[in-house]
């Protein structure tokens, strides 16, 4: 991302932050947590279409992009759940004939098989192509259900300091949670129903943002909740 546009960027968000606080109020920092997660889960449900059709173009026209995030009916059990082995996301790529070229921009990759492969695309792939940053996956936990997105220069917080909590706070406000819901809305759209916690924050005083990452469920429809019919 270009410095101008990034620096503009970020300080449109900060202005939405600051709006969202201020019809909140400072101290009601749950409530204005879960605003900024609703408002990324939003963007989070279209950006999954963009990526898709960001790699098909950077891909050679011998390669064979599948639909985005449609589970394989045979990995579906009898509970109508998929079995958290059979994890077929990110659609479905036939690379074994395809030789990308050096002009390609993320790559020739294969299809996502594991949760795994899931966090390295969103960390290495969907965080480059958007934000034109990566960050580093770490801590899964021993089921492999969960993992920590680590960023390490996060544009959104540029030019932000944030006032100390109060001792009062239950919670304190995390300025980049748009993040959590982003994370959450695009996985919904390739079947994975996850839990997103922005659990430590460079802005509080921490050493590093940590996005922990916990997978729910496999869903057998991948449509997000801003795309359900009432």
């Amino acid at each position: 991302m270009p410095k101008a546009n990034a620096e503009l960027f970020a300080l449109t968000y900060g202005s939405l932050v600051t709006e969202i606080i201020r019809d909140l109020g400072e101290d009601n920092t749950a409530e204005i947590n879960a605003q900024l997660d609703k408002i990324g889960y939003s963007i989070g449900v279209r950006c999954v279409d963009e990526y898709l059709a960001r790699l098909d173009a950077a891909l050679p026209s011998n390669f064979n992009m599948g639909t985005s995030g449609s589970a394989s009916a045979s990995h579906v059990n009898h509970h109508g759940k998929m079995d958290i082995d059979d994890l077929n996301t990110i659609g479905n790529m036939d690379s074994g004939s395809a030789h990308h070229s050096s002009s390609t921009s993320f790559g020739a990759l294969p299809a996502c098989s594991n949760l795994r492969d899931t966090a390295e695309s969103i960390a290495k792939i969907g965080f480059k192509m958007f934000l034109g940053v990566s960050c580093d996956v770490a801590n899964y936990s021993a089921d492999s259900r969960s993992f920590s997105l680590y960023l390490h220069d996060d544009p959104l917080a540029t030019f932000v300091e944030l006032p100390e909590a109060s001792s009062s706070d239950v919670e304190r406000i995390r300025y980049s949670n748009v993040y959590c819901g982003v994370i959450r809305g695009a996985l919904e759209q390739v079947n994975l129903k996850v839990e997103c916690t922005y659990v430590r924050d460079i802005l509080r005083g921490d050493e590093a943002n940590e996005i922990r990452v916990e997978l729910k469920e496999v869903l057998t429809d991948g449509a997000g909740e801003d795309y359900k019919e009432e």
